[in-house]
């Protein structure tokens, strides 16, 4: 699945809960952790967001 769409989809399942792990975002979207990880980075810098990784691995975005 091309980033694009891994982007849409990553959205709309952070959209639904306000944190998840790496590997629950992974999970949800059928694909490895460090995929999750590369997209969250991507994301940041397109969106303009942080994903705040508290404890291990717990993203949260924020509207900088």
């Amino acid at each position: 699945m091309p980033f694009y769409e891994r982007e849409e989809r990553m959205l709309e399942v952070l959209s639904e809960r306000e944190t998840m792990t790496v590997g629950e975002i992974a999970e949800a979207l059928f694909i490895s952790v460090p995929t999750a990880r590369r997209d969250l980075t991507k994301l940041e810098e397109k969106l303009h967001v942080k994903a705040h990784f508290a404890q291990k691995y717990r993203p949260r975005l924020l509207s900088k």
